[in-house]
This record gives C-alpha cells, structure tokens and sequence, in this order.
C-alpha cells in the first residue's frame, strides 16, 4: 500500500532560494501578479478558503506543474465519506498514471448481510462498462477484415434492421456503437423479438425506434450493443461469451467472463438497491440463462448474456484492461492495429457525425497491411521510399513492400485484387503522419514502426 499517491495537479511557484510553494488544483482560487511599486510584480496565490500566499519579485524563480501528493488516509477518508453519502454498500477503486497502477482498494462488503469484505480481486457485474468488450470485440472483426464499421446491420442479422420512419436509411455498425442509429430502449432491450418484422407488429417495432433519421441524432441504447454482440456471433461463428474469452480474456489472462458458469460465484459482490432505508438485493445480476442456453440460436439468442452489461469482472483485472486500451494493446498479446484503435477512441458529437480527427482519417475506407519487418528495416530507410502513384493491385502492393523492404511477410486484410491508386510509406505510425496521408489520398497507409511490429 502506498503512503501517498499522485492524483491531482496543482501548480508550484519557485523561488529564487530554493524554496517552493504550492497549491492543488481544487484548493486554487485564481494566481495573479501584484505591483511592488518600482521593484516590479511579485505573484499571489489566492486559495478557496480565502487566504493567500505570496512571492515577492525579488525571491520569484517561475511557476511550474506540481504533483500534489496525498496522503492515502485522506483520499480514503473521502471515498468513505462518499460511500456514506450515497448509502453505498462497497466501492472499488483504481488509479493507473502512465500505464502503472498508482493506488487499488476495495471498501465496504461484498456481502452486507453476513459483513464479508469486498476485496480487490472479488467479481463484479460492470453493467455498461461491458460495452467496452463488444466494442473491442467489433474492432477485431474489422481489423481482420470481416466487418466494416459501414456494414448494414441487415445484411447480417437476417432481418430487416430498419427504422419504420425513415425505412430507406441503412442502420450501420458505426451507428450502433455511437448510440446514434435511433433505435431506443423504450420497449426493453433483452430480445430481438422486438425489432423483428416476422415476429413483432409494426406497431410493436415503432416503440424501438425514435422519429429521427439514424445517424442524425444521438440516443444512448442497449439494444444496440446486443445486437453489436449478436454480430459478432454470427461473424465469428462463436458464441458471444466465448469470443469475449477466447479473444480478449484469455489473452489478457483475466478471471472474468460474460458466464457465470466459467467463475467462482463465491466471488461475486452483490448487487443492492437502497430505498426507504432498506438494501435489496438484485438475485438477477448472476443468474444462469438455462433454458436459452439449452435453445440456443447463435446470431439471435445473445442478449441472454447481455453484451450490453453482463461481465463479471474484477478491480483488477479491470484495471488491466484500462492498461491494454491505454497502451493500443502494449505488451498484452492484444495488439490492435493503429487504424481500429484510433477509430475507437475517437469522439463522435451528439449529431452522429464523426468530429474533424475521424473525418480526416476515413478510416473505413482504408486497406489494411500487417507488416512483419526483418531486424534491420529503419523506419528513416521506409520513409524515403516515398509514394507509389501508379494504379496496382492490393496483392501487387504487398509484394512491391515486402520485396522492397526486404520484409519476412506482408499480410493482406481485404480483397487481394483490389485496385489501389496510391500508397503512402510514411517514417512512423503516429497519428499525424496517418492523417496526412490520407489527406493526400492514400488509400493504403505503410508505416515503419518497428517498435510494434505492425503496418498499415
């Protein structure tokens, strides 16, 4: 356990003795200069308790970032207190800085009746942060070239995904991970049924969607991520569940699972709902869908595992999880392409359109190459490579790079016979190289990021 972690900013003034004087961000009022008649400014920092402090001219060095370290009691002195204030029955809570866990911890019970702690390594229901996984999940799928985030969601679930109002405006997979393909929880969200012609009536299927065109307009949907979650079963020919695990928990090494038939249930914290004074407790957030498991229909019976907010998972593996999206997939045996991470943590506005970074990359509607560089290839000795403007095929473009580069493999994600009118090579994957490139009409992007093993 640490004796003080740094989880606030503030700002820290230096002086010319060596001194320093500081203040967090939350306790700083304002800073401002004071004129010391003709010896010139000095600095005050006004705080929000009303005191000040202040840093003549003559004994003023500069003002710099500071790291304002906690004490450890008081930081938990104040989660408690905000436990206490929303009747709260346990709390788990994680600080990652620079891909290392600063501070873990668990608070209050994972059982309230019989006064069992809740640990760090217990397992919780995350509801929406489940989501998280479908997206990862979808962003696999398009990096292998099976999806595109402007697939019609129709032409997969084998029934029209249409919303009544405006029936000939697609529904795509971009507009279901955004919240932004106008279908609605009104009617629920745990069966397909609803939203199915052959099953529901018309009038049944209006109450889903909303009377906006889809990707105008933003409404934040379950339904939508079991239908993400449905896709991915009927893409990968693999139950939900065991996508998740086979291709993200596995990997990871994490105890946690959308099946509470792969989990220790003596670890799971239970769910309360506080009303009146009284703790319920949910006997929902873990049970086992016997009898639609028993019927199971792949593509169709998903929200059985509510994709949408199903997983059971840890504080710390969850914070494992943090790691590998802060890190683009980093050590983890995880690795997503440049092209699907920045697609996914792009923010989309409130009008469904994609903000300036997405628009620029068009990212969609690039090939993607998996590049495997021998030792030696510079990323200097790739960028002077510059690019290639006459038409070829995506298979040419391969061999082209890989003979060039004198490369061990090129993979090919997409259709080999595809034309491709240019290429760019660029020095590095960073986002701004990728951007330009684009901007310049490149349809397939090549970078030599050794570090990471992969191109685009």
């Amino acid at each position: 356990m640490f004796t003080s972690i740094a989880l606030a900013q503030g700002l820290a003034i230096n002086t010319k003795s060596g001194n320093q004087v500081s203040s967090a961000y939350q306790d700083l009022d304002n800073i401002a200069t004071y004129v010391e008649g003709s010896n010139g400014a000095g600095v005050v920092l006004s705080h929000k308790d009303g005191t000040q402090t202040t840093v003549s001219s003559s004994e003023f060095e500069n003002i710099v970032p500071y790291n304002y370290n906690y004490n450890t009691k008081d930081v938990e002195a104040d989660l408690q207190q905000i436990m206490n204030t929303h009747k709260g029955v346990g709390l788990a809570v994680a600080a990652v800085y620079k891909g290392e866990t600063i501070y873990s911890n668990a608070f209050g019970y994972r059982e309230r009746e019989n006064k069992i702690a809740y640990k760090e390594d217990d397992l919780l229901r995350i509801a929406s942060i489940s989501k998280t996984f479908v997206a990862t999940s979808i962003m696999q799928l398009i990096e292998q070239g099976k999806l595109s985030l402007d697939t019609d969601v129709s032409t997969l679930m084998g029934f029209n995904v249409r919303n009544p109002y405006y029936s000939s405006t697609t529904v795509t997979i971009r507009m279901l991970l955004s919240h932004t393909s106008s279908l609605s929880d009104d009617n629920g969200y745990s069966t397909f049924d609803l939203i199915n012609p052959s099953v529901s009536s018309s009038n049944s299927i209006r109450i889903c969607w909303n009377n906006y065109k889809p990707g105008s307009s933003y409404e934040y949907c379950n339904l939508g991520y079991n239908i993400l979650g449905a896709i991915v079963e009927i893409v990968s020919s693999e139950r939900f569940d065991v996508y998740v695990k086979k291709h993200i928990l596995d990997p990871l090494g994490l105890n946690a699972s959308y099946n509470v038939k792969d989990l220790d249930s003596s670890k799971f914290v239970k769910i309360y709902h506080y009303s009146n004074g009284s703790y319920t407790c949910s006997t929902e957030a873990y049970s086992y869908p016997s009898s639609q498991i028993a019927n199971y229909k792949l593509g169709y019976s998903t929200p059985c595992f509510s994709p949408t907010g199903g997983l059971k998972i840890s504080l710390k593996d969850l914070t494992t999880v943090m790691k590998m999206h802060m890190n683009k997939g980093g050590v983890f045996n995880l690795i997503f392409q440049d092209v699907c991470y920045y697609a996914m943590h792009t923010n989309f506005d409130v009008m469904g359109m994609a903000d300036a970074v997405a628009d620029q990359l068009e990212l969609e509607k690039c090939q993607v190459l998996d590049v495997t560089f021998q030792d030696e290839i510079s990323k200097e000795g790739i960028g002077r490579m510059g690019e290639i403007s006459r038409t070829m095929s995506l298979r040419e473009c391969a061999k082209y790079v890989k003979d060039k580069c004198k490369l061990s493999s090129v993979k090919v994600f997409g259709n080999p016979d595809t034309l491709i009118d240019v290429v760019a090579l660029i020095p590095g994957s960073g986002k701004s190289y990728i951007d330009l490139a684009i901007k310049k009409g490149a349809q397939v992007v090549i970078t030599g990021d050794i570090d990471h093993h992969n191109g685009l």
